[in-house]
């Protein structure tokens, strides 16, 4: 069940940072880096 909830944890991470390079930009997520 942790492992479940922490791989779970790890994909939704992933999955925001990628959505936000997508909505924001990759120069504007250079610079905020």
């Amino acid at each position: 069940l942790v492992l479940l909830l922490f791989t779970t944890i790890f994909i939704v991470d992933q999955f925001s940072a990628w959505l936000r390079r997508k909505l924001v930009g990759e120069q504007a997520f250079l610079m905020s880096a």
